[in-house]
């Protein structure tokens, strides 16, 4: 057994973590049982369950790492600057807002001509010399009152573009914090959380919370501000008149909170519900086949009543409690009005105040319920968003955490190193035991099996092995350096693992294989762009930089690196469908200069080949003079296609030109005709299946949707239809290719028409539209077209046996001999895979999957249930390529079944039940 490997000085020796349910603050306990019996601290974070490492430096930029525990101290701590600047704004208003309510009781005083001793603004006299007669001192009086209206819009105005800024960069911060928390969950994690809910997280909730942090400070000072103005213009007025205005505001605030309480109990208890739900519905989704398969349609359905009913009932109980608050809110303004017409008219009737004294005194108090009603849906929002902040937090910010990412370190290569594994236990999230106290050491330079039934713990230990799961127990080194220690970054660098959840991502062949080659972004000035991140939290590094290491794939540059992914799919047996993905790809502009020759030498070539054989006809090639069966409708009549949108083909007739043209022609009635006579057969065709079932899918000319319409129009029987169904019937002959559809629709007489109307469509269409057709020219490449149409120089004869496998094959030997070639399979590196790589076959999947990872030349290489997937030539290869691995120094690790697949391993460890039982099996 190899010796244990001492901890780092200074350090102490780790032991195995407390349950997850002992807290932060709390005695030591004895033991584990006891520590779980102790109740569970809902607002203390607990340890995580793993080992203690040192602490990854916080990257440049990013400041402490982790949330903020509560929402105030996340305001605080990120946007204190923006809410002093908000308060001073909201204080600089305050004087010209006092101006505002006295100009309008000095206009009154002027027009009932209570203004003696001369005209004055704002109690003061005019200048000396400035005389004034009445109309003209009323036009400067109102025009100051406008340029205070504007003054103060302004304020306005300025606040709420600082409110907007301070709330969107919390919403950017804050979700961007709670992703990165999502990114340091530990593997099991993921199987509690859905994505769905992460996203309804990420929505609605974040973004009422953030609203709240640009109003946490402007609108109590600003509104609260505006209160206290408008209180003490009264108190000056009259003070008796000010003690009534705020007599029912007190018995509001004491009301009000009450209410706001119960709302905030029932929205937590809603929110609970709404995340089960959500889970609930995401569940149903992936186990649809098994609800129909059982019968549980109706108790699910049963399920999904009764839970709406709960959720029913919480919030109309919400909204019966904010009514309530509105309620108390509506009394409290007009009460105010009432109040002052019984008071106030009392105290002008008794000439103790002035008719403008009182206008001026009700138009303050006017205006007080807005700042007022303002006040008060600050305090909801502001209850509202420490409930979503504290259940955000509960959700994502887990106490089994793995590490956050710090700054790079740098260790040397760990080839030539064995991995030593000592006394390590694995537990689950329910604290079953996984692995048992393995002791294992895997020498590099050779192939290691790990052979063992489903459960017997294989998958477990090649997880630990590449670092992905954290122990219990115990600990996995290699080259003197603990597996548990290393930062995110430095095991990505030298630790690799392809198992059953590794995929692609939506991207280029390219972009998934140099996933794991992006180690950092290039130095350089930072942009504006990259400022802002910095401000909201976010990294400030450039995503769409050139991230790639290419020393790491041993290259120097970025074609040095296809060279070398070309040469790796190569012996992967992904060759012939990377040549066939470029052929189906397209020219770029940069792209086409450089190739455009070429492919015009291999067109001659192929037709040259194909004469040769006798094969001309394999080929139904473009014809200005002839209709082309092979090729659509739509191509036929403009003979090119469309490359920039403007015009759609399966859609030609919807353009308002094209419809012009086509009724010039004489076209439109043999259109339509056509039109009917193909909705007639899809009818009939789909007629007894679903319109969204898979077989109108793949075969069908028309969407489900149009199929549904074209249903309903088949049963008008000879009314004329309507302008849409019109439309739609006019478009489906242009989706017809003639050998292919074999519908009866496009006779001789209507392709005579098409080829007689190319000429003048060309002649007549607008530079603008004829700008966005590239044509087919017997010298030119046309680069809205493949790779492998520019080739042909037309379509495959489909109804030649044999031709759709034929043409292909021939026309890449032309490629090749040409030794254009690898130029065709670097274009389809930059095929798009789709959605977890949809687009390719499972076995295409794998081999990228694979090529990712031995592209960037890892230390350790750990395949989990991988070799059994692959079929016997391709598996032979990756054998191969591991075995030049491990002679490089590399550990090479791989799980399988049995040990009977373990042939062309070295060793072969046995696991049973979460234990080594045979290590030192050699082969």
């Amino acid at each position: 057994m190899p010796a244990a490997i001492p901890p780092p000085p200074g350090r102490p020796i780790a032991r195995p973590a407390i349950p997850s349910t002992a807290c932060i603050g709390a005695p030591p306990a004895p033991s584990p049982k006891s520590c779980r019996r102790r109740p569970r601290r809902p607002t203390a974070p607990c340890p995580p369950r793993r080992w203690s490492g040192p602490a990854d430096p916080p990257l440049p930029g990013q400041g402490r790492s982790g949330v903020q525990p509560t929402f105030a101290r996340f305001l605080w701590r990120h946007t204190a600057r923006s809410q002093f600047a908000l308060l001073g704004i909201a204080f600089a208003s305050f004087p010209f807002l006092w101006l505002y309510y006295e100009m309008p009781k000095e206009i009154v005083a002027l027009i009932g001509g209570g203004m003696t001793g001369g005209f004055r603004v704002f109690g003061l006299a005019l200048p000396a010399g400035l005389s004034l007669t009445t109309e003209g001192m009323l036009a400067g009086q109102c025009a100051l009152l406008l340029l205070l209206v504007l003054i103060n819009q302004r304020f306005r105005l300025a606040i709420n573009r600082l409110r907007c800024l301070t709330a969107e960069r919390a919403l950017r911060r804050i979700r961007f914090e709670i992703l990165s928390l999502v990114l340091r969950f530990p593997l099991h994690a993921f199987r509690q959380r859905t994505a769905g809910e992460t996203m309804a997280t990420m929505g609605g909730e974040l973004d009422a919370l953030s609203m709240h942090v640009g109003d946490a400070v402007a609108v109590p000072a600003y509104q609260g501000g505006t209160l206290v103005v408008i209180l003490t213009f009264l108190f000056l007025q009259d003070p008796l008149m000010a003690l009534g205005a705020m007599l029912l505001y007190p018995a509001s605030m004491l009301i009000v909170p009450r209410l706001q309480r119960r709302v905030n109990a029932l929205s937590r208890r809603r929110g609970i519900l709404m995340r089960g739900f959500g889970e609930r519905i995401d569940e149903t989704f992936r186990l649809i086949t098994d609800i129909h398969a059982n019968g549980q349609v109706r108790w699910t359905r049963a399920w999904i009543g009764a839970r709406l009913g709960e959720i029913f009932a919480i919030r109309l109980s919400i909204h019966g409690e904010k009514f309530a608050i509105k309620t108390v809110n509506t009394l409290v303004q007009q009460a105010g009005p009432i109040l002052f017409y019984a008071l106030g008219g009392i105290l002008v009737l008794e000439g103790r105040l002035g008719i403008g004294t009182l206008v001026a005194v009700l138009a303050a108090h006017k205006d007080m319920a807005a700042p007022w009603r303002e006040l008060l849906d600050w305090y909801q929002a502001r209850e509202d968003a420490e409930v979503k902040y504290d259940t955000t937090l509960r959700l994502f910010n887990r106490p089994d955490l793995r590490p956050a990412p710090g700054a790079e370190t740098e260790i040397p290569s760990l080839r030539g190193s064995s991995i030593t594994v000592e006394d390590l236990t694995v537990r689950d999230e329910g604290e079953a035991i996984l692995l048992d106290r393995v002791f294992l050491t895997v020498a590099a330079g050779r192939l290691t099996a790990i052979a063992g039934p489903t459960g017997s713990g294989r998958e477990v230990l090649a997880q630990a092995l590449a670092g992905l799961i954290e122990p219990a127990g115990g600990h996995i080194a290699v080259g003197g350096h603990r597996v548990a220690d290393l930062s995110m970054q430095a095991a990505g660098r030298h630790l690799a693992y392809v198992g059953p959840g590794s995929g692609l991502h939506a991207g280029s062949i390219r972009s998934n294989l140099v996933f794991g080659l992006r180690r950092a972004p290039p130095a350089g000035a930072p942009t504006p762009a990259q400022d802002e991140a910095a401000r909201a939290g976010n990294p400030a590094d450039a995503a769409d930089a050139d991230w790639i290491d290419y020393a790491a794939a041993g290259v120097a540059d970025r074609a040095g690196l296809d060279t070398r992914m070309i040469a790796l799919l190569a012996r992967l047996g992904f060759d012939d469908s990377l040549l066939r993905l470029g052929l189906q790809s397209s020219l770029t502009a940069s792209q086409e200069p450089a190739l455009a020759a070429g492919l015009i030498a291999a067109r001659a070539a192929l037709a040259e080949r194909l004469a040769a054989g006798g094969d001309e006809a394999l080929i139904a090639r473009f014809d200005p003079e002839r209709y082309n069966d092979h090729a659509t409708l739509a191509e036929n009549l403009l003979f090119g296609l469309p490359r920039d949108g403007t015009l759609v083909p399966e859609r030609l007739a919807d353009h308002p030109f094209i419809q012009d043209f086509l009724a010039r022609a004489g076209l439109l009635d043999r259109l339509l005709e056509a039109g009917r006579r193909i909705a007639g057969v899809m009818v009939e065709l789909f007629a007894d299946l679903d319109p969204g079932h898979e077989m109108v899918r793949r075969f069908a000319l028309v969407s489900a949707q149009e199929l549904r319409r074209l249903k309903v129009i088949a049963g008008l029987g000879p009314v004329p239809p309507a302008k849409g169904d019109r439309q739609l019937l006019l478009n489906l002959p242009f989706r017809v290719v003639a050998a292919r559809h074999r519908l009866n629709a496009i006779d001789d007489g209507l392709k005579a028409a098409v080829v007689a109307a190319r000429q003048p469509l060309a002649a007549a269409l607008p530079p603008a539209l004829a700008a966005g057709i590239s044509r087919f020219e017997p010298a030119a490449i046309n680069p809205a077209a493949s790779i492998l149409d520019n080739v042909l120089y037309g379509r495959i004869a489909l109804d030649r046996a044999g031709a759709s496998t034929r043409v292909p094959q021939l026309a890449a030997q032309v490629l090749e001999d040409l030794d254009l070639g690898p130029a065709i399979r670097r274009l389809g590196l930059a095929f798009d895979v789709g959605i977890g790589g949809a687009r390719l076959a499972p076995g295409e999947r794998q081999r990228l999957i694979l090529a990712r990872t031995l592209l960037r030349g890892p230390d350790v290489i750990v395949l989990d249930d991988v070799l059994g997937t692959l079929d016997s030539a391709c598996r032979s290869s990756v054998m191969d390529i591991l075995r030049e691995e491990a002679a490089a120094g590399a550990c090479v690790v791989a799980t399988v079944g049995d040990a009977g697949h373990a042939q062309g391993f070295d060793r072969v460890v046995t696991m049973e039940r979460g234990r080594v039982m045979r290590p030192e099996e050699e082969l």
